[in-house]
Parts: structure tokens; C-alpha cells; sequence
């Protein structure tokens, strides 16, 4: 596996399903995250 740690992503569909999976595998792994989402209610309600 490709060390994440201070790196940055963008996760598109990070709401639900597998977007959001993805964007909390790499933030355990220490990597920054921008999220984006149709609607950001969902996104801070479940990250």
C-alpha cells in the first residue's frame, strides 16, 4: 500500500456507498480529505 499520510484527496460522491468508505479508509490512514458531495448535510451529518 502507497503511504497516504499528508497527502490530499478529493473523494467525489463521499456521502454514502463507496465514496464515503474511500474517504474514511484514507483518513485513518492520515491522508487530508476534500469531500464533495450533492448535498453537504449528508456529509457532515456522517463524517
Amino acid at each position: 500500500m502507497v503511504d497516504v499520510k499528508g497527502r490530499w484527496a478529493l473523494v467525489t460522491g463521499g456521502a454514502r456507498g463507496i465514496g464515503r468508505l474511500a474517504a474514511l479508509f484514507l483518513a485513518e490512514r492520515g491522508c487530508n480529505i476534500i469531500v464533495q458531495s450533492r448535498k453537504m448535510t449528508r456529509v457532515s451529518r456522517r463524517l
